[in-house]
């Protein structure tokens, strides 16, 4: 019964000509107060109740919207049952992605202070979700969240100290997806050496710990290693001094085999990313032959588009200093020659990478004095 009513909440939208009658919130109002209230909540009960809230918020106005989510945020911080707390705490992520933009610019002290409280006052089961819905306030307010990530920052680090960083299933992926929040809200001003920059490649490189004991979920070590991307992607695009070319292109190289789309989707489009702007760099690691292989079997349309358009800008600046290789290299293709062969004979990666691929300050290019950029974050 509650899907037709999130589908008609969700057409009844604000800037539309339908406007849902107050009879009908009334109504969505109460399942969701039902819900929510029910003594053991599953997580499709959390999940539907999270988009009934985002419904109503598309169908009534400005206003109400905001009594809305402030009333989630009071509930949220006054109740004493857990399962209700992650219901009111998802749902507070889930508008704030229906209400967006400056619509969330006066209730973001609100939210945020509510949402740190709750992560440093509640146990580590609901710290998932609290990292999530800041993750979605944060990408959903854009810059109005710049005030905000200092203090966000703080509560990250309190997480990754918690005994059950790897044992609790989603925690470790929600942080470093909290993490990628932060340095896409700070943009130009993710500056190396910067607090901001040393928490968040703390994230990183638990993300990519081993993890030789099997404690955590192969969910958590995939959803992880898509946020490990993306954060390369995020240094490709607002840091490019922080880690050498080799670095980057080791980890996102070691990506495309993997079996999830959307990790090669990712890991092709950054090295796109990576080729379009240090191409002379990304040419030295000889990496053609292993796009290659990763495009001969591609199956995912996105990745095999950004695998082409990497190889497009490497093969137009590469080949007039050298176009015996690149010759070679292409005949290998034409002729049907095995695609192993032709990785081997176009080189291979650096493999001189510090383990957790993070890499070090004194190993970037062009590193400066540690003095320069350890300055504290504004």
């Amino acid at each position: 019964a509650s899907c037709p009513l999130i589908l008609a909440t969700k057409s009844g939208s604000k800037y539309g000509s339908t406007k849902l009658s107050l009879a009908r919130v009334t109504r969505v109002e109460g399942l969701a107060e039902e819900l929510s209230g029910s003594s053991s909540q599953s997580l499709w009960a959390q999940a539907t109740v999270s988009e009934l809230h985002a419904g109503l918020s598309q169908a009534i106005n400005d206003q109400q919207s905001n009594q809305l989510m402030s009333t989630l945020c009071v509930k949220s911080a006054s109740t004493a049952s857990l399962d209700q707390r992650a219901t009111c705490v998802l749902a507070i992520g889930v508008m704030s992605r229906s209400i967006g933009g400056l619509g969330l610019a006066s209730l973001l002290p609100q939210i945020v202070q509510t949402l740190i409280a709750l992560g440093r006052a509640s146990p580590s089961s609901i710290s998932p979700f609290i990292a999530d819905a800041l993750s979605a306030v944060s990408t959903s307010s854009g810059p109005s969240f710049l005030p905000f990530v200092r203090e966000t920052l703080d509560l990250i680090q309190e997480m990754l100290l918690d005994e059950e960083i790897y044992s609790r299933p989603g925690l470790l992926p929600s942080i470093g997806q909290l993490g990628n929040a932060m340095v896409a809200c700070l943009g130009p001003d993710y500056i190396l050496g910067s607090e901001a920059y040393d928490i968040c490649r703390s994230i990183v490189s638990e993300l990519r710990a081993s993890d030789p004991c099997g404690v955590r979920l192969k969910e958590d070590i995939l959803a992880g290693a898509l946020q490990s991307v993306l954060y390369a992607q995020m240094l490709v695009l607002f840091v490019p001094k922080a880690l050498t070319t080799a670095q980057h292109v080791k980890v996102l190289v070691d990506t495309l085999p993997s079996r999830q789309p959307y990790l090669r989707r990712a890991a092709a489009d950054t090295l796109r990313h990576l080729a379009e702007r240090e191409t002379e760099k990304v040419l030295s690691q000889r990496i053609e032959g292993a796009l290659l292989v990763a495009l001969d079997g591609e199956s995912d349309r996105g990745a095999a588009e950004q695998l082409r358009a990497a190889i497009k800008v490497l093969l137009m600046h590469g080949a007039p200093s050298k176009p015996c290789s690149w010759a070679r290299l292409l005949g290998d293709v034409a002729t049907g020659t095995s695609f192993s062969k032709v990785n081997e004979n176009s080189g291979s990666v650096d493999t001189d990478i510090p383990p957790d691929g993070v890499g070090d300050e004194d190993c970037r290019e062009d590193a400066m004095p540690t003095e320069a950029n350890g300055g504290m974050m504004n």
